[in-house]
């Protein structure tokens, strides 16, 4: 490696730290906090978390070094290492700029920051797998090798340790095979074939075996817990389609135009380069969509799986085009940083905050034109919650179609055009990691969080919280504080009805996304004496005495 490019990935390496350590202190929410808990308070506890032995094992081990309130730093050190086997990969595949530019927009990519803070597999374990077997098993069909057995077996053993973290990494093992199989088209021999299917038999007669002589090993380890949860998936009515739309569009959102739009210059060279990311794109589509049913999980969290190849395929897309313009590399970037500049104040235009409900609102909105709305991003395990203006996503969007349009049009020359997009999707990325961790333009959910908690802590007769979309759960049951939680969804108001009724105690509501009007819940709460109430722009949190 040139010396320039080393200084280039230690900058991006610094860059990646800096952009994600303000976020390992952000509260916990949801399945995030139920995962915390579970293995602070012990090894029967933590199963409870429904997945093969290495996740437990890891969590556990990162709570024994570091606390259960830091578990954070677990994912963030796997996608730290992530980087570094990105950038090897791209490098061995498309060179060195490609490979630093896919690192860069690993590190940039606010999808990528969620996923380095997530407490699961689906962001940062697995992608980690992912890699290092993608390394082993460029190295092993390198015939130029000398070592190719024991790159072999590195292949293989980072497919098991993948396999031991989630069942989902079956992706990944499809992927190769696919690859595999497309790289020998026409050449595979029965012998080749015998092989590869004697080598899936043993490969999951040992998964198997692993499995069981794990149960005995480390008791906490749930076999059939975890076969009954990941048949729950296995079904194909009932599926709730407008959830599915809805959680693809905000991980499109999540994503950005920057990881998207490129797709639309790809050409042929680059296709053959990039085949093992494209397959797992593709069958990871299939398996989320169309094999198993997601609609009712965290959809946005298991879609992570998308942050690795698409940084990889975007930078082999745009690296010839952008290393084109080194000559007139200054007047894209201003025309890049004016109009992003334009782009960006599109934020502080005055935005109406929309309740939850009805969710024909916000399409009805989206399709007339009227923009200037806030939308809530929250996860089943994270984030916590923040805003972002549709205004802003919209244009941001439309802009990089248009510009791809005259670049597609010879109106304007791609190279430009693609600084010019590298530059105005990074803006989009740094909007959203900046709201997120901080919510200087909408507001902050942590905020307000803190300063509610700290009013409880500071009142000790508040002994009995419910709260809203389990927000402050983990803090409240270090505590001993947390009665239950409680989501303000039109088809769960039975059960509330009865739950409210027999509570006496408190109710702990950050209002993002806002409870809908004209709601049980909201009469509910007005027959209530708020007992305390703070706000960080756009975003409250009062305490209700009920």
């Amino acid at each position: 490696m040139k010396k320039n490019n080393l200084s280039i990935l230690a900058f991006i390496a610094i860059l990646f730290l800096f952009i994600r350590l303000p976020g390992v202190s952000l509260p916990y929410h949801q399945d995030e906090w139920k995962t915390a808990r579970s293995v602070e308070i012990g090894a029967e506890a933590a199963s409870s978390l429904y997945h093969p032995p290495l996740t437990q094992l890891s969590y556990r081990a990162a709570e024994k070094l570091v606390g259960g309130a830091h578990l954070r730093f677990l994912p963030l050190l796997f996608s730290f290492l992530s980087l570094f086997l990105l950038y090897l990969v791209v490098k061995r595949r498309a060179g060195e700029k490609a490979a630093l530019l896919s690192v860069f927009l690993y590190t940039i990519s606010f999808y990528s920051v969620l996923a380095s803070h997530m407490i699961d597999t689906d962001g940062a374990l697995l992608p980690f797998f992912f890699l290092l077997s993608l390394v082993c098993y460029d190295q092993w069909n390198d015939v130029a090798q000398r070592h190719r057995g024991y790159w072999l077996l590195g292949f293989v053993l980072a497919l098991l340790a993948g396999f031991m973290v989630k069942l989902s990494f079956i992706i990944v093992l499809g992927a190769f095979l696919v690859d595999y199989a497309l790289s020998r088209y026409g050449r595979l021999t029965k012998k080749e074939i015998t092989r590869l299917s004697f080598g899936l038999v043993l490969f999951s007669f040992v998964s198997v075996c692993i499995f069981f002589l794990t149960k005995f090993l480390y008791p906490a380890f749930k076999l059939d817990a975890m076969v009954t949860h990941a048949l729950l998936y296995a079904h194909l009515s009932g599926r709730n389609y407008i959830q599915i739309i809805v959680q693809t569009i905000k991980v499109l959102e999540y994503l950005s135009p920057l990881l998207i739009v490129p797709l639309l210059f790809i050409k042929k060279d680059t296709i053959r380069s990039s085949r093992i990311f494209i397959v797992y794109l593709v069958l990871g589509g299939i398996f989320y969509f169309i094999l198993f049913d997601f609609s009712r999980g965290a959809l946005d969290k298991y879609l992570m799986y998308s942050i690795v190849p698409l940084s990889a395929l975007v930078a082999m897309i745009l690296s010839p085009h952008v290393a084109n313009v080194r000559k007139s590399f200054t007047r894209p970037v201003i025309v890049g940083v004016l109009l992003s500049g334009v782009l960006y104040s599109l934020n502080f235009f005055h935005h109406t905050v929309l309740t939850l409900y009805p969710k024909q609102e916000w399409f009805a909105r989206a399709l007339h034109g009227q923009w200037n709305m806030l939308v809530p991003f929250t996860g089943g395990s994270g984030p916590l919650g923040f805003y972002v203006s549709f205004l802003f996503i919209a244009s941001v969007f439309l802009f990089f179609i248009f510009l791809t349009v005259l670049a597609r049009a010879r109106f304007l020359p791609f190279s430009a055009v693609m600084l010019v997009l590298l530059v105005s999707g990074t803006m989009y990325n740094l909007v959203f990691i900046e709201e997120y961790q901080w919510g200087m333009i909408n507001g902050s959910a942590p905020i307000v969080l803190s300063e509610a908690l700290a009013y409880i802590e500071e009142h000790p007769t508040v002994t009995s919280v419910i709260t809203y979309n389990d927000i402050g759960a983990y803090e409240l049951s270090r505590s001993n504080k947390y009665a239950n939680r409680f989501y303000a969804v039109p088809e769960y108001e039975a059960v509330h009805r009865e739950r409210f009724s027999s509570f006496d105690g408190y109710f702990l509501i950050v209002d993002i996304p806002r409870i809908y009007t004209g709601s049980y819940y909201e009469d509910f709460f007005n027959t209530c004496a708020r007992v305390f109430e703070t706000r960080s722009r756009e975003i409250t949190a009062t305490i209700y005495g009920c």
